[in-house]
């Protein structure tokens, strides 16, 4: 049976450590203390403000979609800011924060990902340490300050390319779910008129085989954008070239669709 809850907190624990991976070496002393079984959220839709005090920052805001935080020992939320990064665009800052040490609103009624509890969170004026806040033109580049610590090129690459990836496996696996879901109600159906199974409807037939048909499709393609990001960062290719960047634009978007 598929559960695309289960997917989508698989897949966004393991995005959400890939970029605590990117932290520099004391906050992830911080989160590793207690053990290597930890569990991050991340909330990025929502307003928030960060403002430096001395040699901390104090944070406060609210934000959405904190997918898992019931369940975690750590959010890392994001916060825009009025200061401008070398790009001229307004920085953006990724902050590490104590799961328990915001307070949690149950908003999330989501149907098909209700189990993901993607609740809201919210912090007022929380005092955050300086290692814990860390620009997303460090981070989210090449080479950001906790690469030296790990042997995977998935804390060396460009972050941004490989978090939206992460996203194929949930699109594929609730897909298939709900085509098989369907295939195995409708043997089951009796036509209202001449009382046929509606399983033999050529109709019926036809939209089934399309729908399978681009499901295969849209695994080949997954399973290609996948192979070549994984190719790439085990190559040593630490940013991606034009044309492999064009080429996840355009073919992560239409895999989702088929």
């Amino acid at each position: 049976t598929a559960c695309g809850s289960s997917s989508w907190i698989v897949t966004a624990s393991a995005a959400h450590n890939m970029l605590l991976g990117r932290f520099p070496e004391k906050a992830q002393d911080d989160v590793y203390s207690k053990g290597p079984e930890i569990i991050v959220s991340m909330a990025l839709a929502g307003e928030g403000q960060l403002v430096r005090k001395g040699n901390n920052y104090i944070l406060h805001g609210r934000w959405q979609f904190a997918s898992g935080i019931d369940h975690a020992d750590w959010v890392i939320v994001g916060v825009k800011t009025e200061e401008m990064d070398p790009s001229g665009r307004n920085r953006f800052y990724w902050i590490l924060v104590d799961s328990h040490k915001v307070t949690i609103h149950d908003t999330w009624r989501a149907i098909g990902l209700r189990g993901t509890g993607s609740n809201d969170i919210e912090v007022t004026n929380l005092s955050i340490p300086e290692h814990h806040v860390l620009a997303s033109d460090e981070c989210d580049q090449a080479l950001p300050p906790g690469a030296a610590l790990h042997s995977s090129y998935i804390y060396r690459v460009e972050y941004f390319h490989y978090f939206r990836a992460c996203l194929i496996g949930p699109i594929l696996g609730v897909t298939r779910g709900a085509l098989q879901a369907y295939v195995h109600q409708t043997r089951g159906r009796i036509g209202r008129i001449a009382s046929e199974r509606v399983v033999d409807q050529l109709p019926v037939q036809v939209k089934i085989s399309e729908s399978a048909a681009e499901l295969r499709a849209a695994e080949l393609l997954g399973r290609y954008l996948r192979d070549t990001l994984a190719d790439r960062g085990r190559q040593g290719t630490l940013r991606l070239s034009a044309v492999d960047r064009v080429a996840l634009n355009r073919d992560l978007p239409h895999m989702a669709r088929l």
